[in-house]
């Protein structure tokens, strides 16, 4: 855990640089987690950037969808080929 507040951010890359080496061989890999703590304020003027979540029935449906606009639109594209040459 490291207090974001109190303490020197250098600290949280020396952190990660630890984290992110290679185990010796004689150590067993083990997951890791870092804990930053923070306050409320130091997020609130970070952009949102908010991603739709879709159940699987619904991105079926946008693939769907989407398979349908694309054979309408070769299939106009082909029509209108063929009047051109006619």
């Amino acid at each position: 855990m490291y207090d974001l507040h109190a303490g020197n951010p250098e600290d949280v890359q020396l952190a990660l640089d630890a984290m992110s080496r290679p185990p010796k061989e004689d150590e067993t890999q083990k997951e890791q987690t870092l804990i930053l703590i923070s306050s409320l304020l130091a997020w609130d003027k970070t952009p949102r950037n908010l991603e739709e979540i879709k159940s699987p029935k619904q991105m079926e449906e946008d693939a769907r969808l989407a398979a349908e606009a694309e054979a309408r639109a070769n299939a106009e594209a082909e029509k209108a080929e063929g009047g051109e040459e006619g």
